[in-house]
């Protein structure tokens, strides 16, 4: 059986083939990045079944053309995480160091490219 919220599940949670792992985690993460500089999942359809099919056969549209003002380089590491094939996605713990030292950078730099949620202040 297939578990798991659709639009963030990795294409072999989504094939139900077994082979879930931590590096399925580390897709899930991607979808959960992906979603937060850009406001919206990778992969977006009508029904459960199509946003599967998607993770499974298409490649998310460039974060960038959605978010123009990510950085390049959180766009890559966004993009390496959502690789297909779980054998070239990173482990969780390099994923972690990658992101750690992205974000030492990022915060010398400002981080003027994250969406901050409008507070209803009625």
């Amino acid at each position: 059986a297939v578990m798991g919220t659709p639009a963030y599940m990795s294409p072999e949670q989504c094939a139900g083939a077994g082979g879930v792992d931590a590096k399925s985690d580390v897709y899930s993460l991607g979808c959960v990045l992906y979603e937060a500089l850009s406001g919206q999942t990778p992969f977006v359809a009508d029904g459960a079944g199509r946003i599967i099919a998607m993770h499974l056969f298409q490649e998310p549209v460039s974060l960038q053309s959605i978010a123009p003002k990510v950085p390049t380089v959180v766009a890559e590491l966004v993009h390496r995480l959502l690789v297909k094939d779980k054998r070239l996605r990173p482990n969780m713990s390099d994923t972690a160091d990658d992101i750690g030292k992205l974000l030492s950078k990022l915060l010398v730099l400002g981080l003027s490219f994250v969406r901050m949620p409008q507070l209803d202040r009625s």
